[in-house]
């Protein structure tokens, strides 16, 4: 067998840990007590965490955080500067995506 072909049975799996506070998120920080927007900015990394190391796909991961984010709307967790951050915490997550469907999509031509 050659192992640089990928299989079903093998998976490389990794671990993320998010640890932004309510400003590196971009919520209104100004608007509420530290402890209550914190709190917020631990959901929104809970989320990210637990979508992802579940092994979800990004657009899965970006569904679930987004549905969350519409909780804390008043928080600021549905604007501009926390989805920025949210596309660049899965550019990093997800490096591959983008040759991996290349990749699959060669290996289901090849096999026809």
């Amino acid at each position: 067998m050659n192992i640089t072909t990928i299989h079903p049975n093998f998976r490389v799996s990794t671990q993320l840990n998010v640890d932004l506070s309510a400003a590196q998120w971009g919520l209104y920080t100004d608007r509420f007590s530290r402890p209550v927007i914190e709190k917020v900015a631990n959901y929104l990394n809970q989320r990210i965490m637990r979508e992802f190391n579940r092994g979800e796909t990004q657009d899965n991961v970006r569904f679930s955080f987004n549905a969350l984010a519409k909780d804390f709307a008043i928080y600021g967790a549905t604007d501009t500067q926390v989805k920025e951050t949210l596309n660049l915490i899965l550019d990093k997550a997800y490096p591959n995506l983008d040759a991996m469907k290349e990749y699959q999509l060669s290996k289901k031509i090849d096999k026809v």
